[in-house]
């Protein structure tokens, strides 16, 4: 039996002219957390946040990014939410926080390798 492919999460994120530094860093601390504590979500391998540094100048306005890399399609499902479950509770929270601030979002996910 194959291992369940990993899925990288990917965000490509455009905040609004009045998002502070303060509130992105906020945000990030929010993201960062949420394989954390008693109400942690299960699957997360690692997330990454930061700011594009890319000199291609190809990012068409997307300033910054987020990677969630969950260990198996059903973690991220889990997180994110289907048709059939509701999203976990603390990407809820983090949303509440974190929509209110962007002007413009990608939102990918793939599996390395597929």
């Amino acid at each position: 039996m194959e291992p369940e492919p990993l899925v990288c999460h990917v965000l490509l994120i455009c905040f609004t002219e009045k998002t502070s530094e303060a509130k992105i860093a906020e945000i990030w601390s929010l993201f960062e957390d949420l394989p954390n504590g008693c109400d942690g979500i299960e699957g997360i391998i690692s997330v990454q946040c930061g700011s594009n540094n890319s000199p291609e100048g190809l990012s068409k306005g997307f300033t910054h990014s987020v990677v969630v890399m969950f260990d198996s399609v059903a973690a991220r499902d889990a997180y994110t939410g289907t048709s059939t479950q509701p999203a976990a509770i603390k990407h809820l929270a983090l949303k509440d926080v974190f929509l209110p601030a962007i002007k413009d979002i990608i939102v990918l996910d793939f599996s390395p390798g597929s």
